[in-house]
């Protein structure tokens, strides 16, 4: 009986060995359709994958997820229009495979919008007065609160000379700040205030181009439009809604991407 055993276990360990060598590979596959356009455009993913049992997806920028480990994630949404690459990885045990396809997305792309920011319209604004707005952050700052702050994160800044108002870059003022470029006053107009309300894409402004002017705004002209360009290529409009001896107040919509 001695003799049989070894052989046995012997031979147990070499189908095993067997077993391990025939274990099927990976095969990391989808499609996916682009429903809609941009902002708006929605996902619809089918799962082709083989002898997969976890699943590590990756969606670039403009989607609404940014990862998953659905077998299929739903409900995805795309606000940015252009290419839009998405990655599978596929893994069950030591096996491991990756694809990565990219897709097109027709429309425009989303905008962010700010309202009611206000602006000190006097030509000698206290030092706690709001000088200075950030898209980093959404956010105001004062002369008082650039002392103690990033003032890298800075894109707009509104100086005055009595009633005549105009946006500058901050980076004139401070070495770190990225440089904004500004139209204060167009003839003709490139977008009106009524245009300016109906924006719920980049489609009025993704094409402009826009150069500083040396142009500025009365407070007589309310509401009124001013473009702009932001040191990361971001393009964006300001409109003008109030005006008084203490502050300008103005709604802003910018490029989300």
């Amino acid at each position: 009986m001695k003799f049989l055993v070894i052989p046995f276990f012997l031979l147990a360990f070499l189908a095993l060995g067997c077993d391990d060598d025939k274990e099927e590979p990976v095969t990391a596959d989808f499609t996916v359709t682009v429903v809609g356009e941009a902002p708006d455009a929605t996902l619809q993913i089918e799962n082709l994958s083989i002898n997969a049992s976890d699943y590590s997806w990756s969606f670039g920028e403009g989607a609404s997820t940014a990862v998953s480990t659905d077998e299929t994630p739903t409900g995805i949404t795309v606000d940015k229009a252009g290419e839009l690459s998405i990655t599978l990885t596929c893994t069950n045990g030591s096996k491991t495979q990756e694809v990565t396809k990219t897709v097109t997305v027709e429309g425009y792309s989303a905008i962010l919008e700010y309202t009611d920011i206000e602006f000190s319209s006097k030509e000698e604004p206290p030092a706690d007065a709001p000088r200075y707005f950030s898209f980093d952050t959404g956010e105001s700052y004062s002369d008082d609160d650039v002392d103690s702050i990033d003032t890298s994160i800075l894109h707009l800044m509104l100086s005055s000379l009595g009633t005549i108002w105009f946006f500058e870059s901050p980076s004139y003022y401070f070495d770190d700040a990225g440089m904004t470029k500004f139209v204060n006053y167009s003839d003709p107009v490139v977008i009106t205030t009524t245009q300016f309300d109906e924006m719920t894409d980049d489609r009025l402004i993704s094409d402009l181009e826009i150069n500083n002017t040396d142009e500025s705004f009365p407070g007589s002209i309310i509401p009124h439009v001013i473009l702009f360009e932001i040191s990361s290529g971001r393009k964006g409009v300001i409109k003008t809604t109030a005006v008084n001896a203490e502050r300008l107040l103005v709604d802003i919509k910018i490029q989300k991407y």
